[in-house]
C-alpha cells in the first residue's frame, strides 16, 4: 500500500481457476491504477476483470463471457437465455431438465419442473402426470359421477359420487345396497326377500319375495276311457281339497263330483283315495272355495242334453286336523236349470256364498245368489235375484274383509262384463258396475278376487287378450279396463296376501302366471308352466298359491311361494 490509500482483493474465475488479483484504490477515478495493475488497450481485456475495456458485460470464453445479453445470461454455444424458464439451461447452461410420464420439460425460477399435457394432470404430487382428466370450463364440480375440477376425487363437494354404490343397514336390520342418486345422496335399497322366515325387504311380512315353483305334482288321473270335466282346488289346514267331476264316460259332459285331499307340504296324497261328494252322477261343473275351518264345494247337476231339471248343490268338510264331511245342502231345488256355480266363504262367520245362473223358460235370466251356513247340515241363510233380460253367464264372486260381496258375469252377446255389490245379507249396494270398455269386443269368462282393499276382475276380450280392472269397496273403479296380456285366454284370479293379485290366463306356450300390484301394473315377466291348459288358482292362507291345471288329460297342482 502506498500513500496511505486503502483497497480490496478481487478474483476473477475462469472454467480453468483463478485467472488474475489485483486491488482497486478506493479513490481512484476510473483512469488512476495502481503499479500491479494491467494495462489495457481498448478492446483488450487485458486486467483480468469481467469486460473488454472495463465494461462488466460477459466474456467469451464461458457462461457470462461473450458479448453482452440485454436480457438472460450468455450460454456459449446457445447464446442469451433466461435461465429462469429455460428447460434447456435452467438455473445454469447446458443444465437440460427432462419429460416426465404423461408431461413435458419445463423451467420454473430456475428449476426443472414438468408442465402436464393436455387430458392429463397430477393428482398426488409425485413426479409426472398420471390421472387423466380434463377440467370443465369453469372447472366446477358438479353432481354427474365426473371429476370436473380435475383435483383427483369426482363429485367432491357433495355426499357421494353419483351412481356408486355401497353396503347400508336397512331399517328391519337387514344389509342392504345404498345408491347414490342425482343429487348426490345416498338411498338405502333394502335386499330382495329370501325363504327364511324372516322380513329381509322391510315391508313387514316375511318370506314374500318373488314366487318361484316349490313343487309341481300329478295330482288326478282319470281312468282310461273318462276325462276330468271341471276341477277347482281350496286350501284349509295341511291340505289341498281338489274337487272335480269325473266324466261318466268318455267324451261325457256330466259325471259324479269327487274331493281328492293332497298334503300341502308336498303335493302327496298319502294314499288317501277320493271322496264321493255325491252317490249321483249328474254333475257338470263345479266351484270351490275355503275359509280356515271349512272347504266348500258347489256344483250343478244336470242330464247329457242340456235340458231339464238341474240343482245347485252345497257340500263342505273340514281337512285337518281330523276330516270331517258334512251334509249334502241342495241351494237351488227349482225344476229350472242352472249353471256355472262359483263360491266365496265368509272367513269370520264360516258361512258359504254361492252364486250361479238361473234359466227362465229355457233362457238364462237371472244370476241368483244364496248364503249358507252350518258345513255339517248346511241351510240356506238369504237369498237374492238379479235380474239379466240380456243374458248372463259365467258368474265369479268374491268378498273383500268379511263386509261387502262383488258378483260379475258377462251379460248378453256380444258380452259385456258386469258387475252388482252387495252385503253379507245380500242386499243390493248402488247400481249396477259397467267394467268392459265401450266399443270393446266381445268379453267373456270373468273372475273376481278380493284384497284388503280391492277387487281384482279379469276378462277374456275379443281382440284384446287378458284385460283386469279393479272396483273398490265402495263401487268406484280403482283402475279401468287394462290390457294385461295381449294374447291368453281363461283367465283366473287370487289375492297373493301381499296387497296384490296373481293372474293365470292360458297361452299357446301353456300357463302364464302374472303377478300385479293393486294398481294393475304387472311386477315382472310371468312364470310360465309349459304344455298346461284350463288353470285355476288359489291362495295359501299363510302365503302363496295353488295353481291347478289341465296336462293332457290329468290335473297337476303347482305351489307357488316360499316355505321356510
Amino acid at each position: 500500500m502506498q500513500g496511505g490509500l486503502r483497497g480490496f482483493l478481487f478474483c476473477c474465475a475462469t472454467m480453468s481457476g483463478l485467472a488474475a488479483c489485483g486491488s482497486v484504490n478506493s479513490g481512484d477515478s476510473g483512469d488512476d491504477v495502481d503499479p500491479g495493475d494491467a494495462v489495457e488497450d481498448g478492446a483488450a481485456d487485458g486486467d483480468g476483470d469481467v469486460g473488454p475495456d472495463g465494461d462488466l458485460g460477459a466474456d467469451a470464453d464461458g457462461e457470462g463471457d461473450g458479448p453482452a445479453c440485454e436480457t438472460g445470461t450468455w450460454c456459449e454455444g446457445a447464446g442469451c437465455v433466461e435461465m429462469d424458464t429455460d428447460p434447456l439451461h435452467c438455473g445454469t447452461c447446458d443444465n437440460t431438465c427432462s419429460d416426465g410420464l404423461n408431461a413435458d420439460a419445463a423451467c420454473e425460477g430456475g428449476h426443472c419442473a414438468l408442465s402436464c399435457r393436455d387430458g392429463w394432470v397430477d393428482a398426488d404430487s409425485s413426479p409426472g402426470c398420471e390421472y387423466a382428466c380434463t377440467p370443465s370450463d369453469p372447472p366446477t364440480e358438479a353432481c354427474n359421477g365426473l371429476d370436473d375440477d380435475c383435483n383427483g376425487a369426482p363429485d367432491d363437494p357433495f355426499e357421494c359420487i353419483f351412481g356408486s354404490t355401497a353396503p347400508c343397514s336397512t331399517s328391519c336390520g337387514t344389509t342392504g345396497i345404498s345408491h347414490c342418486g342425482a343429487t348426490c345422496t345416498w338411498t338405502c335399497t333394502p335386499p330382495e326377500e329370501v325363504c327364511d322366515g324372516a322380513d329381509q325387504d322391510c315391508d313387514t311380512v316375511a318370506d314374500n319375495g318373488p314366487y318361484a315353483v316349490l313343487w309341481d305334482v300329478e295330482a288326478l288321473v282319470p281312468s282310461s276311457g273318462r276325462g276330468i270335466i271341471s276341477f277347482s282346488p281350496a286350501v284349509q289346514g295341511t291340505d289341498i281339497g281338489v274337487g272335480y267331476v269325473l266324466a261318466s264316460a268318455a267324451g261325457s259332459v256330466l259325471g259324479q263330483p269327487k274331493l281328492q285331499l293332497v298334503a300341502l307340504a308336498d303335493g302327496s296324497s298319502g294314499g288317501r283315495l277320493p271322496e264321493n261328494l255325491t252317490t249321483e252322477s249328474t254333475a257338470q261343473s263345479i266351484g270351490a272355495a275355503s275359509s280356515l275351518a271349512v272347504g266348500s264345494y258347489f256344483w250343478t247337476t244336470g242330464d247329457d242334453s242340456g235340458g231339464g231339471s238341474e240343482t245347485a248343490v252345497l257340500r263342505s268338510a273340514a281337512f285337518d286336523p281330523a276330516f270331517v264331511l258334512g251334509a249334502v245342502g241342495a241351494i237351488d231345488a227349482t225344476a229350472s236349470p242352472s249353471n256355472g256355480p262359483c263360491l266365496a266363504r265368509l272367513g269370520g262367520m264360516d258361512t258359504a256364498i254361492a252364486a250361479w245362473i238361473e234359466y227362465v223358460a229355457g233362457t238364462p235370466r237371472e244370476v241368483r245368489l244364496a248364503t249358507a251356513s252350518d258345513y255339517v247340515a248346511p241351510g240356506i241363510d238369504a237369498r237374492v235375484t238379479i235380474a239379466d233380460p240380456s243374458g248372463p253367464s259365467s258368474p265369479s264372486i268374491a268378498v273383500q274383509s268379511d263386509s261387502t260381496i262383488l258378483v260379475v258375469w258377462t251379460s248378453g252377446s256380444p258380452g259385456q262384463i258386469v258387475g252388482r255389490r252387495l252385503n253379507t245379507g245380500l242386499e243390493l249396494l248402488g247400481e249396477e258396475i259397467v267394467l268392459s270398455g265401450a266399443g270393446a269386443g266381445a268379453a267373456t269368462v270373468p273372475r273376481v278376487a278380493a284384497s284388503e282393499t280391492r277387487f281384482m276382475v279379469v276378462w277374456q276380450e275379443e281382440d284384446a287378450g287378458v284385460v283386469v280392472a279393479s272396483v273398490l269397496p265402495d263401487g268406484t273403479l280403482g283402475i279401468p279396463a287394462t290390457t294385461l296380456a295381449s294374447a291368453g285366454s281363461a283367465p283366473v284370479v287370487a289375492p297373493d296376501l301381499m296387497g296384490g293379485f296373481a293372474v293365470a290366463y292360458e297361452t299357446t306356450a301353456g300357463v302364464e302366471v302374472a303377478r300385479i300390484s293393486a294398481a294393475g301394473v304387472m311386477g315382472g315377466p310371468p312364470l310360465v308352466v309349459a304344455g298346461a291348459h284350463r288353470p285355476e288358482i288359489t291362495t295359501i292362507p299363510e302365503g302363496g298359491l295353488i295353481l291347478a291345471y289341465d296336462a293332457e288329460g290329468t290335473v297337476r297342482l303347482a305351489r307357488f311361494g316360499c316355505t321356510p
